[in-house]
C-alpha cells in the first residue's frame, strides 16, 4: 500500500530529529548502512535550534502561573 495513508508518517520521520538519532545508534551499534554525517548533522542542527530558543521560552514560562500552586512572597 502506497496510499497518502503510508506517507504522512514518513514526512514526519523526515522532520522528527530522533529518527536520526535512531539511524545513527542502528549504524554504530548493529553495523546497518547509515548516513552518520548526515545523522550527525541533524542532531546538531536540533541542538543549536534547541539552545537557541530556550532563552525565548524560559522567560514566557516564568511568567505563567502554575495551576494548583499559590503565589509565593518575595521576602525582605
Amino acid at each position: 500500500m502506497t496510499g497518502p495513508g503510508r506517507r504522512w508518517p514518513r514526512a514526519i520521520s523526515k522532520c522528527n530529529p530522533l529518527s536520526y538519532e535512531v539511524n545513527a545508534l542502528r549504524g554504530l551499534l548493529l553495523g546497518i548502512p547509515a548516513n552518520l554525517w548526515l545523522d550527525t548533522g541533524v542532531l546538531a542542527g536540533a541542538t543549536v535550534a534547541g539552545i537557541a530558543a530556550a532563552p525565548l521560552l524560559v522567560p514566557r514560562l516564568a511568567q505563567q502561573p502554575q495551576a494548583g500552586v499559590a503565589p509565593t512572597r518575595a521576602l525582605g
